[in-house]
């Protein structure tokens, strides 16, 4: 026999906090699935155009950087640029380039030092990105 005031659906705590945390985890883990969207590639043609149409933004607090990660090998450059919307706004997002710097180091250096019309183009900095 149950007892009078056990009569309705009783609210199990743990279950409810089990389900909450689930739930945060995988809003978590589709979020950082997102972050390469944000990040979008560009070739290396794509990139020349950038800055041959002087779309790239260069400024102390956005780095136009040649990067080495020497525990993957990956190589690539990253930086801003200026994004030409349909409604005729400018949108400023982040690209990185796949390139191999040991070969084409000098042509990028060269490629952004002919940009006459945008001298902070040769404040490029190089870094080494180590995850342990």
């Amino acid at each position: 026999m149950i007892p009078a005031d056990d009569r309705g659906i009783r609210l199990n705590w743990r279950v409810l906090v089990c389900l909450v945390i689930s739930v945060g985890i995988i809003v978590w883990a589709v979020i950082s699935n997102l972050q390469p969207y944000r990040n979008p590639e560009k070739s290396f043609p794509e990139f020349k155009k950038l800055v041959e149409d002087g779309d790239l933004l260069v400024a102390p607090d956005k780095e136009l950087a040649l990067v080495e990660e020497p525990t993957t090998g990956k190589q690539y450059i990253e930086g801003h640029y200026l994004e030409h919307a349909p409604d005729g706004k400018l949108h400023e997002r982040t690209f990185i380039t796949h390139v191999d710097l040991h070969s084409r180091r000098m042509e990028i250096l060269e490629l952004l030092s002919s940009n006459k019309q945008h001298p902070e183009y040769n404040q490029v900095t190089s870094r080494f990105e180590t995850h342990y």
